[in-house]
C-alpha cells in the first residue's frame, strides 16, 4: 500500500482552475503564460459555474497539488499519482480538460476512482488523512478523451498558439513551451449532487538511464480544469 502525504483541511480558495507546477526552472515565455492566467478552455466557451469546483481527497479546498516530491533520478520511481475530485449541484455533464507544457516526457493519464474508508487489500492503494480520517483510492477505468491541439512529433502544434500567447509570435516561443491540450469525453453527472473522483497519473520512461540528467533542471506548468457543458434547472 502507497502512504500519501498528510493534507491540510485548511486551503487558499480554489481558482477556476487547479494549478500544478513542476520542477526547477522554466523559460521567462512559460512563466509569463503561467502569470497572465490565459484562458485555457479551447472548445467550449461556456464560463463554469460557481457549483462546480475542484477539489482534494476528502473534498477538501486546494489550490495546487504538489509535484515538487517527484525525483526523476530517484532510480525506482517513474509513476506518481495524484488524487482530485470534481464537486458539483445542478450540473448534469462537464468536461475535464488537461493543459500541460512538455519540457519533461511525461505521460500524463486520469483515472476514475471512488473515495473509500478502507481498502479491500489487493492491488495498490492511495491513502490520504484529512482532518483525522484516512481515505483510500484504487484506480479503475481510464478516463478517455483526445489530444485537440497534438502534431505528427506529439508535441503542439500552433493551432492554439494565440490562447496562450496572443498575439506574441509563435517563432519565439520554445516547442515545448507550447501547452498541449488534452480534452476527456464529456462526463455525465447522475445526481443532483455529486463527487467524483479521479486520479492523475504521472509516467516517465523507466529504461531511460539519462532522465535526470537531462531533464531535473526543467519545469512543466500543468491546468486541471472542470467546466460545465450543460446545466439543470
Amino acid at each position: 500500500m502507497k502512504k500519501r502525504k498528510r493534507l491540510s483541511a485548511s486551503a487558499l480558495r480554489l481558482w477556476a482552475a487547479v494549478l500544478m507546477v513542476g520542477i526547477v526552472a522554466a523559460s521567462l515565455v512559460t512563466y509569463a503564460w503561467f502569470y497572465n492566467r490565459r484562458q485555457l478552455y479551447m472548445v467550449t466557451q461556456i464560463a463554469a459555474p460557481s457549483t462546480l469546483a475542484l477539489k482534494g481527497p476528502g473534498q477538501t479546498t486546494i489550490e495546487q497539488l504538489d509535484l515538487s516530491d517527484i525525483k526523476l533520478n530517484d532510480g525506482t520511481q517513474y509513476t506518481v499519482d495524484y488524487v482530485f475530485c470534481v464537486t458539483g449541484t445542478g450540473v448534469s455533464s462537464y468536461l475535464l480538460e488537461l493543459a500541460h507544457t512538455t519540457n519533461i516526457p511525461f505521460t500524463y493519464t486520469i483515472y476514475k476512482t471512488e473515495q473509500k474508508n478502507e481498502s479491500d487489500g489487493t492491488g495498490t492503494w492511495l491513502t490520504y488523512t484529512v482532518g483525522g480520517t484516512t481515505y483510500h483510492y484504487q484506480k479503475g477505468n481510464q478516463v478517455l478523451g483526445n489530444y485537440i491541439n497534438q502534431g505528427s512529433d506529439h508535441l503542439a502544434d500552433n493551432t492554439k498558439h494565440e490562447a496562450a500567447y496572443d498575439q506574441y509570435p509563435a517563432n519565439y516561443v520554445q516547442k515545448n513551451a507550447e501547452p498541449l491540450y488534452f480534452l476527456c469525453n464529456e462526463i455525465t453527472s447522475t445526481t443532483a449532487a455529486f463527487a467524483d473522483y479521479y486520479i492523475l497519473e504521472l509516467t516517465w520512461n523507466a529504461a531511460d538511464a539519462d532522465t535526470a540528467a537531462r531533464y531535473a533542471k526543467e519545469t512543466d506548468l500543468v491546468y486541471l480544469m472542470a467546466e460545465n457543458s450543460t446545466t439543470t434547472g
